[in-house]
């Protein structure tokens, strides 16, 4: 495929895939040109200056937010409860803001480290991230995020994804770590017994028989 042809691919076609991938199945990877914008420099900029604090390498001499193997070991190294009080959230947070984003893995290693760095202050900007579907599969650690630290406003978001395949099983799963267990979501986790996706339906299943048990367990103790 041709520099002209990728240039030319709507960012529609582009988002296709979680993975990532360029139309005709070219993946995003270090060979991909520049990044355009100037939010990259701000980015990398912010990324460096957080990895300063947790004693992590400053320097990421990346071009773009395509060099993917590197950029998503470098998000990794933010992935500690050492960054919770640095700009780390921040930084990883303009990874989400770029003009073309950067590649699944880049994206979800970005999420899971949110999900370790972030606190309450961010709940609107998670809440937010989390519902855009555009994330595909690399947004699920944010779902994880809401029910551990976003009460009901967090549960809500997660129930409203459920709606978008490359999610659900994720967010199924993740409904059993929510306390109380949210024994009136059984009527909604019941249809998925029957989903298409086997992954979707183990999960379902799992998550189904803890809400009986929650809702069966105070007349079974007595």
């Amino acid at each position: 495929m041709t520099a002209r042809r990728i240039r030319s691919a709507s960012r529609t076609t582009i988002w296709q895939n979680e993975f990532r991938t360029y139309p005709e199945g070219t993946p995003m990877t270090n060979s991909q040109p520049h990044h355009p914008s100037a939010r990259w420099a701000q980015v990398q900029d912010r990324l460096s200056h957080a990895l300063a604090e947790v004693g992590g390498r400053p320097n990421i001499p990346l071009r773009s937010p395509y060099d993917v193997g590197e950029l998503a070991e470098r998000i990794r190294e933010l992935n500690t409860p050492r960054a919770r009080d640095t700009t780390a959230a921040d930084a990883v947070f303009g990874l989400f803001d770029l003009d073309l984003c950067p590649a699944a893995e880049v994206l979800y290693e970005a999420a899971a480290t949110l999900r370790t760095v972030a606190d309450g202050r961010h709940l609107d900007r998670i809440a937010s991230l989390a519902s855009n579907p555009a994330f595909g599969a690399s947004r699920s650690p944010l779902l994880a995020w809401l029910l551990e630290h976003g009460g009901h406003q967090g549960l809500g978001v997660v129930v409203d994804q459920l709606c978008d395949p490359s999610v659900r099983a994720s967010g199924i799963r993740y409904l059993r770590q929510y306390h109380p267990p949210p024994e009136h979501l059984v009527g909604t986790i019941e249809p998925f017994l029957d989903d298409p996706d086997a992954a979707v339906r183990t999960e379902a299943e799992r998550t189904v028989n803890l809400l009986y048990l929650a809702i069966f367990a105070p007349s079974l103790s007595r």
